[in-house]
């Protein structure tokens, strides 16, 4: 019976997920993929998704991390998004965000970045959504 619980569970945390990742954005059959590999081969440690959408600017390579919570489920923990320089060539843009984040926020708030380099915040402090939305209308 614990099996069936076992696997009960791993199949709603799975459904959750994937409606969480949708609503923000990565609704990508490969993510869908990833997800699935991550909850029913029970990964261990943190594990992450990366998938690469377009951008007005070119391309915006997401890593969405995971970890799990003390009942064992998967959550998202963070979401970085990086978008190679339109004003340096070579160099990366990137910014480290909460799971309230969708991708197009994200990536309009890399975009931006881009064109106001004189920014200091911290790129690997995640911003929610409140912030994003302030960051972005600024």
């Amino acid at each position: 019976m614990s099996r069936k619980a076992t696997w009960m569970d791993a199949s709603i945390n799975f459904y959750e997920l994937k409606t969480q990742l949708a609503d923000l954005g990565f609704h990508d059959p490969t993510v869908v993929d990833q997800l699935r590999r991550i909850i029913i081969g029970n990964h261990q440690g943190y594990p992450n998704i990366k998938q690469t959408k377009s951008a007005d600017s070119g391309q915006a390579d997401f890593t969405l991390f995971f970890d799990r919570n003390n009942e064992g489920q998967y959550r998202l923990l963070s979401i970085d998004c990086s978008m190679g320089s339109l004003i340096s060539p070579g160099s990366q843009h990137m910014q480290y965000f909460q799971p309230d984040v969708t991708a197009e926020d994200a990536m309009t708030l890399v975009q931006l970045v881009m064109l106001q380099p004189a920014i200091t915040r911290d790129p690997f402090l995640p911003l929610n959504l409140t912030e994003t939305k302030q960051q972005i209308n600024y």
